[in-house]
């Protein structure tokens, strides 16, 4: 665990009357990839167009209409959407002191964490990296026979044969003089090295 300097964690939050109005100036941010969960399909990996549409790694538009949450993020900001009846609940994580998104969703401002320590850490992606078959740049095709094929938008390069899903959690104070748990964002991917291990890991939490 890291204590010297520790980030301090901002976030904001409201709701908003579409998931448009997130993912659209979400196109706008540099690296934002996402995954989405709904009930007759299972968990996606996404890139945004440049009109804020979610599309696979062919670049064909993703049905979302039946989502109910998503979640996007890049090395610095990580988005939360829950649809909660009509509207959309949304929460922005970042180490940033202002937020990426629109000033006009008016998303309030939380108490930041205090930054008292922080620790970096993966999850490995169910998969690995398959020898054969379709390959689309930016992105890696992981098998298993378990789950059957992921298209993650991430370049493997080097020895990697595996995917890990980066995320940063953050520590606080409690009342009582505790040190716990307080928040965590996602940054990112990584390769990793899978050959001669089992061809199972832990899928990515969703938090």
């Amino acid at each position: 665990m890291t204590t010297p300097q520790a980030p301090v964690l901002h976030c904001w939050s409201g709701d908003v009357a579409s998931a448009d109005a997130v993912l659209v100036p979400c196109a706008a941010i540099s690296g934002m990839v996402g995954y989405f969960y709904a009930p007759s399909e299972k968990p996606s990996f996404f890139r945004l167009d440049g009109g804020g549409k979610p599309v696979d790694q062919k670049g064909a538009k993703v049905d979302i209409d039946s989502a109910y949450e998503f979640r996007l993020f890049n090395s610095t900001l990580d988005i939360r959407m829950r649809r909660d009846g009509g509207a959309w609940r949304v929460a922005e994580l970042s180490e940033n002191t202002t937020s990426s998104l629109p000033s006009g969703l008016k998303l309030e401002a939380g108490k930041p964490n205090d930054g008292t320590a922080h620790r970096d850490h993966q999850y490995l992606l169910w998969g690995q990296l398959a020898g054969k078959g379709p390959t689309n740049p930016g992105w890696t095709r992981l098998t298993t026979a378990r789950i059957g094929e992921l298209w993650v938008p991430f370049a493997l390069n080097g020895k990697s044969d595996g995917i890990a899903l980066k995320a940063r959690e953050y520590f606080t104070v409690a009342a009582d003089g505790n040190v716990v748990f307080a928040a965590e964002r996602l940054t990112g991917f990584d390769g990793v090295v899978r050959s001669g291990a089992a061809n199972t890991g832990a899928e990515a939490s969703n938090g």
